[in-house]
């Protein structure tokens, strides 16, 4: 079983949150679905705060200030087990790029984000980033990238 590690930031402001509309993404499966942004953990990386700040700059061209430790997902996608560490900012500095070579980075009403198309997790993940506990998230996708399972546990 190959394990991966991974970062996401819902950075929100004014009542909207960021999101990245995956649609330019080659593989079908996250093709036009919407993602915080992030990225995968380099070997580079002196942890998941070092990359999730490198990442979001990356893929935004925003610095996130004030950055904050959420909770995890674990998440097996048919043997591919994916931890990603979840992460929540309410300010960053830069000029925004809107697009980038993963998608169209957009500003998204709170109150839509459960109407979009997203990966299976986030409507877990939404209520969870409203609570003050850190969060553990288990989810066990199908082949069509549906969750079959679900379960949270939270820290302290």
């Amino acid at each position: 079983m190959m394990t991966k590690l991974y970062t996401l930031c819902y950075l929100s402001k004014d009542g909207k949150t960021l999101m990245q509309n995956r649609r330019d993404v080659k593989e079908d499966y996250q093709r036009n679905v919407y993602n915080a942004p992030g990225g995968k953990v380099e070997q580079s990386d002196k942890g998941f705060t070092e990359c999730i700040l490198r990442e979001f700059k990356d893929e935004t061209g925003l610095t996130l200030l004030d950055p904050r430790l959420r909770g995890m997902i674990i998440a097996d996608l048919e043997g591919e087990i994916r931890w990603v560490a979840i992460y929540s900012a309410t300010s960053s500095e830069g000029d925004l790029q809107v697009e980038d070579r993963e998608g169209r980075l957009e500003w998204i009403a709170n109150g839509d984000l459960p109407r979009l198309p997203t990966w299976g997790s986030d409507r877990y993940i939404w209520p969870l980033l409203k609570q003050e506990k850190i969060f553990e998230l288990h989810v066990k996708y199908g082949p069509d990238r549906r969750i079959l399972e679900h379960s949270v546990k939270f820290i302290g």
